[in-house]
């Protein structure tokens, strides 16, 4: 045994195929795993959440798992003191600042069609409006220079939005984001047009204008499922980190839960890791260390038969692995 498996290691595509089958079968077991904690743990939520009355705070239910429906109020108006735009009863207010900025993309183009050509990078530069500063120290062209950013993105909570008797605390920038028109602005250099603010002229812009928008967390009828701590709520901990949200509308448990994806058949995209297995497989299955003791092999089956038993033998492989994650 330990000579066919050191035989079938002394060939590079032995190597590769073993590599290949141990790394596709690592990252399907990994995954799987993963998958399988984030199942259990809120499947082990679910069986602990109990719903409660918005209308006052039972101290019983203090560490607990709560599900609360109810009318948000918040009685806040939040502002933006740079624009002076100010939005009432809304629980969270976000401003984001995009400017007109060169992008540069590289493209590679062949030189000549002789065999020996090589690949020359070209590059062209376009104008985009982006929320992040594009370094134009490190284009590749002179000329298309982009400015520092004077303005910056920001957000702001309202500190007293209350689900019935309770304070919303953390959970009020949870929520739905809703985008918001904006009808006027304080800022002298800026003008609005179609409910956004802008520093030129919105048709023409140039490098360097800006861009403002605005979104909001309304208040309104919603469900919030977090851990009751007071007279407000935190996260609740699970093997995939916090569990704390506010949703629109009043929801059920298994509709809340279903939303965060327990009972869904949900998979991530892993075809080419079992691609990956098949292809390992059908490397080891060429090498002379097997074929020859292998019946089968050695008698040069069709390639229909032979790439049959590389898919069944790759995906039986690959299901050990998933199943494997599961038991464990």
């Amino acid at each position: 045994m330990f000579r066919r498996i050191s035989a079938l290691w002394s060939s590079p595509l032995g190597k590769l195929g073993c590599c290949l089958i141990l790394v596709a079968f690592f990252v399907l077991f990994r995954t799987e795993r993963q998958i399988a904690i984030r199942t259990n743990g809120l499947a082990s939520a679910r069986s602990q959440v109990i719903s409660i009355s918005a209308d006052k705070v039972d101290p019983a239910n203090e560490g607990k798992l709560v599900l609360v429906s109810g009318t948000i109020t918040c009685p806040d108006t939040l502002t933006d003191p740079r624009f002076g735009v100010s939005i009432p009863n809304v629980r969270s207010l976000s401003r984001k600042v995009e400017m007109y900025q060169w992008e540069e993309r590289r493209t590679t183009t062949r030189d000549g069609t002789h065999e020996n050509a090589g690949y020359s990078p070209s590059y062209s530069y376009s104008k985009i409006w982006s929320s992040d500063r594009i370094p134009s120290e490190t284009f590749k062209q002179p000329g298309h220079d982009n400015p520092d950013g004077k303005h910056t993105s920001d957000s702001w909570r309202s500190s007293s939005a209350k689900l019935g008797a309770f304070d919303l605390g953390l959970l009020s920038g949870s929520g739905t984001v809703v985008e918001v028109a904006v009808k006027k602005c304080e800022k002298p250099d800026f003008k609005v047009y179609k409910g956004k603010l802008y520093s030129g002229e919105p048709s023409k812009p140039e490098i360097g204008d800006y861009r403002v928008s605005y979104t909001t967390i309304n208040s309104g009828l919603a469900t919030v499922l977090a851990m009751q701590k007071g007279n407000g709520f935190d996260y609740f901990g699970t093997p995939q980190g916090g569990l704390g949200t506010v949703m629109k509308g009043q929801l059920d448990a298994d509709t809340v839960f279903k939303m965060y994806g327990l009972g869904q058949p949900y998979r991530p995209p892993m075809k080419k890791w079992y691609i990956l297995m098949m292809c390992g497989v059908g490397l080891i299955l060429r090498q002379p260390a097997i074929v020859s003791r292998v019946g089968f092999l050695s008698r040069r089956p069709p390639l229909g038969q032979w790439v049959l038993l590389v898919c069944l033998l790759g995906i039986s492989i690959a299901q050990v692995a998933v199943l494997t994650a599961r038991l464990f």
